[in-house]
């Protein structure tokens, strides 16, 4: 799950510890962060800028909690520093677009653990006058990581065993030779549902729900595939449990 936080600066602000005197109007800013990360493994952050007609200097900074460590992926031409746990981004004059969109990862310390604020400012120079904005902290709950157990490719459920032809649809959402972490699959893609592992054709198969007719998984699709961006998740189905083709289903159930 992210968090967006925004802040636009016109009669008032959304933000703590502000000089609302020389807040520039129409000037937005836009933090999107995970509200949860597992140890170990880092967590993307974009943030967007809508800068209006400012040109001149201006800084982001933000202070993370030891045990974090920022790698800038994508900063717009700003000078990029990490230094005593305060990441920096600085341009000695903005960029002339409206907008500046930057992306950088935060690295999680495996032996972190619990919720960790993150706090930040904004500074810009306007008319030679200096103007600070700090902003509203973000929390990130950090997890341990846990392995869960595999799911065996039977779907087993009191239904399954006492209806000797089930069919049921699941919607898959990954593929690998290798061994996947569900937790992780779980915390990429904001996924609500259990995740069932199966071994189909020597690959490792990931897939989520139980439908018993084909319009609900056909629903179901869609949305995890717009509100997820799982883009290439498909339908599978299954007979008893076992894996058998659409065509077949849809055969069995006419």
């Amino acid at each position: 799950m992210y968090i967006s936080l925004i802040w636009i600066f016109t009669n008032t602000c959304f933000a703590t510890s502000i000089d609302t005197s020389g807040i520039k109007e129409h000037l937005e800013i836009a933090i999107d962060i995970p509200t949860e990360a597992i140890a170990g493994k880092p967590i993307k952050v974009t943030l967007s800028i809508k800068k209006g007609d400012l040109y001149s200097f201006a800084k982001f900074q933000q202070n993370l909690p030891a045990g974090m460590e920022v790698k800038p992926e994508n900063v717009q031409n700003a000078q990029f520093t990490f230094e005593d746990q305060t990441m920096k981004l600085i341009w000695d004059k903005l960029p002339d677009t409206n907008y500046i969109i930057t992306t950088y990862n935060i690295w999680v310390n495996s032996d972190m653990n619990g919720p960790y604020p993150i706090g930040g400012r904004f500074t810009y120079i306007e008319n030679n006058e200096k103007h600070v904005t700090t902003l509203i902290n973000s929390v990130v709950n950090v997890m341990q990581y846990q392995e869960e157990p595999a799911s065996v490719s039977m779907i087993e459920t009191e239904d399954n065993l006492n209806s000797p032809n089930k069919i049921a649809y699941r919607i898959q959402i990954a593929a690998s030779k290798n061994k996947l972490s569900l937790a992780e699959l779980t915390s990429k893609h904001a996924i609500e549902y259990k995740i069932y592992e199966e071994i189909h054709n020597k690959m490792y198969k990931y897939t989520i729900g139980e439908f018993l007719n084909i319009r609900d998984a056909k629903t179901e699709l869609t949305n995890i595939k717009n509100t997820h961006k799982i883009t290439d998740a498909f339908l599978t189905a299954y007979k008893n449990g076992h894996r058998i083709t659409i065509n077949q289903a849809i055969k069995l159930t006419k």
